[in-house]
């Protein structure tokens, strides 16, 4: 039987538990798609750190595979990422459907959910760029964009025009929520990368080419856990907000 959702007048921490709960229940049923997702959208910089380039600023020029692969790798992620949300909502309700049934119907609602990240990152830089706190307050709004597309079936405008509605009366909660997670998150990495460390070092350090596949693996498996979190995060910041609403 599921674990009940957070209601309208959760608190932080019991949407922070909800979604733990829910990580935990996931986190196996959903790697599958998860890592290839986050594969994904670190293809392009895989690729110029193995054709011998060092990493440089985001402004320094590319070739033609490395552009070709981030919009691929993007286009990926966003159709994976939509399936990982369909399987963890069913997974909330008890149920466990067919993961080509969920890559399927992420697949249909794909030209919404590429529509409505794209939108939503131009408006989080645009407040970022003018005031800086208008592109902190929607990116919080915004943090249930992805349940908000898939399961209300909305365009991108409607969208975020419902995202913004559903959290602005909880947006401290989910803020404190969000910035709570970000720090476990980043105690957790830290605690993976000294461990990572120590292991590679009887390896022959991180040039030798066992260590660097058992950093590469790891890195990429570390990703989409914390990916998956957030996303688990969200789905209860929209259920607690619809809750409410």
């Amino acid at each position: 039987m599921p674990a009940p959702a957070p209601s309208g007048s959760a608190s932080t921490s019991d949407m922070l538990d909800a979604a733990w709960r829910h990580f935990k229940s996931g986190a196996l049923k959903c790697l599958p798609m998860m890592m290839p997702a986050v594969l994904a959208v670190q293809a392009a910089d895989i690729y110029w750190l193995l054709a011998g380039h060092r990493s440089a600023r985001l402004t320094d020029p590319r070739d033609g595979t490395y552009y070709l692969l981030t919009v691929v790798g993007l286009l990926l992620f966003v159709w994976l990422m939509g399936a990982v949300v369909l399987r963890l909502q069913s997974l909330r309700a008890g149920q466990l459907r067919p993961a080509a049934m969920d890559l399927q119907e992420s697949a249909a609602m794909w030209p919404s959910l590429f529509a409505a990240t794209m939108l939503a990152s131009l408006l989080v830089m645009a407040g970022l760029l003018l005031l800086v706190a208008p592109g902190i307050w929607l990116s919080v709004c915004l943090a249930p964009l992805y349940p908000v597309v898939l399961i209300e079936r909305l365009a991108p405008a409607a969208a975020i025009r419902r995202c913004v509605a559903l959290v602005r009366p909880m947006w401290v909660k989910a803020l404190a929520a969000m910035v709570i997670g970000v720090l476990i998150m980043l105690i957790c990495l830290f605690t993976i990368g000294l461990l990572l460390a120590l292991l590679i070092t009887p390896m022959g350090g991180a040039s030798a080419p066992m260590a660097n596949a058992v950093s590469t693996t790891t890195s990429l498996l570390a990703a989409a856990l914390a990916q998956l979190f957030f996303m688990s995060l969200a789905l209860e910041i929209y259920s607690s907000a619809s809750a409410s609403a």
